[in-house]
């Protein structure tokens, strides 16, 4: 918790912009929501500024800034996360603050055709019945999602496999995953008999689970958590910290399934967009849309919230573009039939669905925490935590001849999702990089074949919209005509709009945490790695494994597919800013033997021995009856962990389960036993229960906690609805409440350890837990424990 402080500040999260507007002075000119919809200036941070003079001199063009003026940009402005030189042209354009208290009216968006649009999502299309589809992935009510909802569980043998995915983040970080698995795994069918045998009855979903399973399984085998921190300085080790030698091998009884059935589902044996995105989510309540609060992923590697809304905001991308791939099909339906009415106005709708797209949904992958502000997915997390599992690879797989093949294959990326190519197909929006054509066919071969046909016959279509709008400038009443031209180029602008954004999204979350070069702005990187002096690095690439030269080229060429009206168009300029780096020093305490908590040694409030006490481990074997219990449910909470994201009023989800609430109540009697025994506990055991209850129980109390009145008004932000975090509750009321939330079984476990231990829970762990006797010394180090060794990165865990 603490290590993510320096990352924000590094990050640039703190924005000067984002202070409370000043009280009304003389000297202050104080605007009205009115004064700024009639001058057509634009409102961030509370404070208004005068953008007319500056059009023409805008990098992304006039027309991302004429979408917005007059009403508040905030949003759209933090989610482009521009550069110190950017926030230093904003302060000339100033011209007052905003008057919120004078505001005569909501400050919303509006469409061209005036139609106010709230900033909000729709949870997608409504969805049929389940059943009534024939295949899984129809492109149709739901848009590119499954056709209904995806599969959690499998039968024998592949069960084994969902089983363990709940222990992925914790085995993973342990660096003990593959040791599991060649323990727990080795009896899956490894023959393509025995796969067809344990496959055939398997329905189309199930396939998909087994394949989206195996991916992550695979992926988690092969790759073990990257190290950026410490490596030797004569290793040669590539960006991610990892030997360039490495090679990344899969046993026959891992690599045998994956490719069996990956070949019967006509995709490359890979963790594709599908399998981390598409088909890997849950709703709360089923009876409730896809929105951001009803969401959880079924599958994760890390099991921080940063993975969890990441891969949250694409999904939730999908969902609203399923109202995308209405609009295309009645687009296409309309120049079919050669009816220029109903393409007006089906434009006009795919114009504003594209508007929800980019400035909607895209703005969630910046969302904050409505308790501390910060970002619920951090850039450097996704790139040096999560990306090391996702980014393309080159491994060898063990075939049904015993022989070794080596597959180079391509992570999961945004470009497989098949909204914009399809919006490209249909409006006419020609792809003239070559090497950009070359990867999306590559990367067509990860995605469903439905998807695929319903792409390919957009492409095959007799003529596209731009065409067929081109085609009838002399043979249809003018004013229709240049109605049509305009609503083609405002979906354009859309398309744009999107594509800036999703570039902006890639500056953030790969181009500056992978930049070499210094740099003096707040954005400066901080990973360590990127201090070692080498002449030469790796272009940085997305996930897909492509460089993102493409990236300029195709948003140039969106620009150009624009109808002419007699307007001159603005340029497109974009430079991508880069990364300071920086190391930070970490000093070596040496280990003390003796009393648990004796600060007299060298070790001062660091506890004195480390996790792995006699009894304990190593799988969850404990010296007391419920121990396992404990232990199987420490390893669980990373898997099932996921926050309210604080963009809808968590009222809504009261009344529901949570997954880790219901792995609770499971395991309610082994719990009840080890408390039942706590009292004959040694020191060293009682602490360490003490240290795995907390984070059970806190883990509970965030999952099933139902929400107290929220302050009016948030001083940092304005805004009413959230917490402040400057504003704290005294620490007893804390605890009361957090005793409350609590089920009467495990909150007399709490206060039974509470005396036990000398200490109290106030909802969380403390730093007690957190730190000073949360590490252990890793087996391989246990052989150094001599006069010169010392805790560090490499031997503490």
């Amino acid at each position: 918790l603490r290590a993510r402080a320096p990352l924000r500040g590094a990050m640039g999260n703190a924005c000067p912009h984002r202070t409370p507007a000043p009280a009304a002075k003389p000297n202050v000119v104080m605007v009205t929501a009115q004064e700024v919809r009639e001058n057509g200036w634009l409102i961030i941070f509370g404070k208004v500024y005068n953008v007319k003079e500056y059009l023409g001199k805008h990098p992304g063009g006039a027309d991302i800034l004429l979408s917005v003026v007059g009403r508040d940009a905030t949003v759209e402005f933090e989610t482009m996360r521009h550069s110190q030189l950017a926030l230093n042209q904003l302060e000339q354009l100033l011209v007052g603050v905003y008057d919120s208290s004078r505001s005569d009216a909501e400050m919303t968006d509006k469409s061209a055709h005036g139609n106010p649009k709230k900033l909000g999502l729709t949870g997608g299309r409504l969805t049929q019945k389940e059943g009534l589809q024939e295949k899984l992935w129809d492109v149709g009510e739901r848009g590119f999602l499954p056709a209904v909802n995806p599969v959690k569980e499998l039968p024998a043998p592949w069960d084994e496999l969902v089983k363990i995915m709940d222990f992925v983040p914790s085995y993973s970080v342990q660096g003990r995953f593959r040791e599991i698995a060649d323990s727990e795994l080795q009896d899956l069918p490894s023959s393509r008999q025995g796969i067809e045998e344990a496959t055939k009855d398997l329905s189309e979903g199930e396939l998909e689970c087994l394949h989206s399973v195996l991916g992550y399984v695979c992926l988690a085998y092969i790759h073990s958590p990257p190290d950026v921190y410490e490596q030797d300085a004569d290793e040669t080790v590539n960006i991610m910290g990892r030997l360039e030698s490495a090679e990344l091998r899969l046993p026959k009884w891992l690599s045998m399934p994956w490719l069996s059935v990956s070949q019967t589902l006509g995709r490359r044996p890979m963790l594709d967009y599908a399998g981390c995105v598409l088909n890997n989510w849950e709703r709360i309540d089923p009876e409730r849309p896809l929105k951001p609060s009803n969401l959880r992923l079924l599958r994760r590697f890390t099991g921080l919230v940063d993975e969890e809304w990441f891969f949250k905001t694409h999904i939730i991308i999908e969902a609203e573009g399923s109202h995308v791939v209405s609009s295309l099909v009645a687009i296409s339906n309309a120049v079919q039939s050669n009816d220029e009415r109903s393409l007006l106005e089906e434009l006009r709708s795919l114009e504003e669905n594209l508007w929800r797209l980019s400035s909607v949904c895209l703005p969630i992958m910046f969302a904050r925490s409505p308790q501390d502000h910060s970002l619920l997915c951090e850039p450097f997390l996704f790139f040096f935590r999560l990306r090391a599992y996702i980014k393309s690879v080159d491994v060898k797989m063990v075939g049904e001849d015993d022989e070794l093949e080596e597959y180079h294959l391509h992570g999961p990326s945004g470009a497989m999702s098949t909204i914009l190519p399809s919006v490209d197909a249909l409006l006419g929006i020609r792809n003239t990089s070559a090497n950009l054509r070359e990867a999306v066919k590559t990367f067509e071969n990860y995605v469903p074949r439905d998807h695929r046909d319903f792409l390919d016959h957009l492409r095959n279509a007799p003529e596209s919209v731009k065409s067929f709008i081109e085609s009838r400038r002399h043979s249809i009443d003018e004013g229709t005509w240049f109605a049509l031209a305009a609503a083609f180029n405002s979906c354009i602008s859309r398309v744009l709009d999107f594509r800036w954004r999703h570039w902006s999204f890639v500056e953030q979350f790969i181009v500056r945490p992978s930049s070499s070069k210094a740099a003096a702005s707040a954005s400066a990187s901080v990973c360590p790695m990127m201090e070692r002096e080498r002449s030469e690095r790796p272009q940085p690439v997305g996930t897909g494994g492509t460089t993102f030269d493409y990236l300029q080229q195709h948003i140039t060429d969106s620009q150009m597919a624009r109808i002419p009206l007699g307007v001159v168009e603005m340029s497109l300029l974009k430079t991508p800013e880069v990364a300071k780096i920086f190391r930070p020093q970490m000093p070596n305490v040496p280990l003390l033997d003796g009393s648990l908590w004796d600060v007299g040694g060298p070790n001062g409030f660091v506890a004195n021995r480390d996790g792995l006490l006699p009894g304990w481990g190593p799988f969850f074997q404990g010296p007391f009856p419920g121990c396992e219990a404990l232990q199987q449910l420490v390893a669980m909470i990373p898997t099932f962990c996921f926050t309210y994201p604080g963009l809808e009023h968590v009222e809504e989800n009261r009344g529901f389960a949570h997954p880790f609430v219901s792995k609770c109540e499971a395991l309610k009697e082994p719990l009840l036993e080890l408390s039942a025994v706590a009292a004959t506990m040694g020191i060293l055991d009682l602490e360490h229960c003490w240290l795995l209850l907390s984070f059970v129980v806190s883990a509970y109390h965030t999952a099933n906690r139902t929400v107290a009145p929220l302050a009016a008004t948030c001083p940092v932000t304005g805004s009413a609805g959230a917490q402040c975090p400057a504003k704290g509750k005294p620490t007893e009321a804390l605890r009361e409440t957090a005793l409350r939330l609590l089920p009467d079984w495990l909150k007399s476990i709490v206060l039974h350890f509470e005396v036990l231990a000398g200490r109290e829970w106030h909802g969380a762990p403390e730093y007690s837990e957190l730190v000073l006797n949360n590490w252990k010394i890793h087996p391989k180090d246990l052989a150094k424990l001599k006069d010169d060794f010392v805790l560090s990165r490499d031997t503490v865990h």
